[in-house]
């Protein structure tokens, strides 16, 4: 690639603050990204969100930190918004199920799922624990997995808002659950210090693997075109960990360069899975070609709190942030 020393760009949201790109030893990329569009939420500000459609043009569901849903049905536009209140207390997860359903849950330990074409809650249950991870199963589309404070996971038929299975060896609280490669494993992370590979629909842990990484874990990312997993971590550090035919993991790399201050801002990935993205509590975007550098190769301050929630739209250069200032906005990549 190409460098450009004088390349440095100065950019300038709609409230005429500049947003500033840098690079590791002052060397700067052609690459940059370019504020498409901007649109203010939330005055308690944005804590998770979720693209309901592959296509144009684009809905956006946000969950606030004031327990109501923000919907949009252009995201190129921010039009047809509406809103949903559902809580009084934080939206802490957001999944989507299919293209009209979403589940998701706030600090009041309620499970809700809403259907945003009926705008109507479909089912509402409680498993009166806090919920601290969740993962819709790809192999049972109305399945999830639902890891919680107290160390056990469950597999919840959201159907009927019924438990299936009860994973219950951990000891401390569930930061994480990824698929493996397609298939049934599936592995948690905890503060317990372990990762743990199980198989749908069997209780007992199918593997144990003691490191004491995993108790840094605060959430996770799964790249499509690669056998790797992507740990956020609260220490600053992001682990790319590989996954063996065995089922074991081995450490590909860590990447460093952002502050997250124990703020558990979401990762995000290119189409081709060879640029791993994070926002982090100041704000700013980071970029990362993971399989040359540790470090970002670009960072842009894109929001005035931390960029909470990080989004890539497939095949597309479209990018969508989200933050605690209330603010969900629309970059484009070059």
């Amino acid at each position: 690639e190409s460098f450009n020393i004088n390349s440095t760009s100065l950019l300038f949201s709609q409230n005429k603050d500049p947003i500033i790109f840098r690079s590791l030893k002052n060397i700067i990329y052609n690459n940059h990204i370019a504020l498409k569009n901007s649109k203010f939420l939330s005055s308690k500000g944005i804590n998770t969100t979720v693209i309901m459609d592959d296509k144009l043009p684009f809905t956006l569901v946000c969950g606030s930190l004031n327990g109501s849903l923000k919907v949009s049905k252009n995201v190129q536009n921010f039009q047809n918004i509406k809103s949903f209140n559902f809580s009084k207390k934080p939206i802490s997860h957001l999944v989507k199920i299919n293209r009209d359903t979403v589940l998701f849950n706030s600090l009041d330990k309620n499970i809700i799922i809403f259907n945003l074409k009926e705008e109507r809650i479909s089912l509402k249950f409680n498993l009166r624990k806090i919920i601290s991870s969740i993962k819709l199963c790809h192999h049972a589309p109305y399945r999830m997995l639902i890891g919680t404070s107290i160390g056990s996971i469950f597999e919840i038929d959201i159907k009927q808002g019924k438990i299936m299975t009860n994973y219950s060896n951990h000891l401390g609280c569930i930061t994480s659950l990824e698929f493996l490669n397609d298939s049934q494993f599936f592995l948690s992370t905890s503060k317990d210090n372990t990762f743990r590979i199980w198989r749908s629909g069997m209780p007992f842990q199918f593997k144990k693997i003691g490191r004491s990484l995993a108790g840094y874990v605060i959430n996770s990312y799964s790249l499509k075109d690669h056998p790797l997993i992507a740990y956020q971590c609260s220490d600053d550090k992001i682990l790319l960990i590989y996954i063996l035919k065995n089922k074991d993991i081995k450490m590909k790399k860590v990447l460093q360069g952002h502050s997250l201050n124990k703020i558990p801002c979401s990762l995000a990935c290119s189409t081709k899975s060879n640029i791993i993205l994070s926002g982090d509590y100041l704000g700013i975007l980071h970029f990362w070609r993971w399989n040359i550098h540790s470090k970002p190769f670009l960072s842009s301050r894109v929001h005035r709190k931390a960029c909470i929630s990080t989004i890539t739209i497939s095949n597309t250069n479209v990018i969508i942030t989200s933050s605690w200032d209330g603010f969900v906005k629309m970059w484009t990549y070059t």
